[in-house]
């Protein structure tokens, strides 16, 4: 039964990642084009910045509609928020660490390093989200 759970565990972890990702750039387009009709006179760091934000929102909301679906065939609907607060968190950690290596990715950083870097938000949202989702799992911890 241990094994079923976590084969469940891992593919609701990459349903979640797909979801997301996607969710996420269509997040962005849509944000970058909704700033530009907002003020057709933007400049490139608005619509970057708009751009930014809307895919973040999209992560969000990708990332848990998935954990919410899940927590309600567990019937566990009453532990989202508190998911959706580690997701968050995670997400700001990944965020944060983001931002202190974009210096390190100008200068000194192979090639192959910078994809894993610029998906750290995404890597960090659904750590936070994720950790100890099992509902017969960690209760009392």
């Amino acid at each position: 039964m241990a094994k079923l759970i976590n084969v469940e565990v891992i593919l609701l972890a990459f349903e979640e990642t797909l979801i997301g990702a996607v969710t996420g750039v269509l997040g962005g387009v849509v944000g970058g084009l909704l700033g530009s009709v907002v003020d057709a006179g933007q400049s490139l760091y608005e619509s970057v910045l708009f751009a930014v934000l809307g895919g973040a929102l999209g992560l969000i909301l990708g990332i848990a509609r998935v954990g919410y679906k899940y927590l309600k065939e567990n019937n566990c609907t009453e532990r989202f928020q508190g998911q959706l607060v580690l997701g968050l968190a995670g997400m700001a950690v990944g965020a944060a660490v983001l931002y202190c290596s974009l210096s390190w990715l100008d200068t000194t950083a192979p090639a192959y390093v910078a994809p894993v870097v610029l998906s750290l938000p995404l890597l960090g949202l659904l750590m936070g989200f994720n950790h100890r989702i099992g509902c017969n799992r960690g209760e009392g911890a």
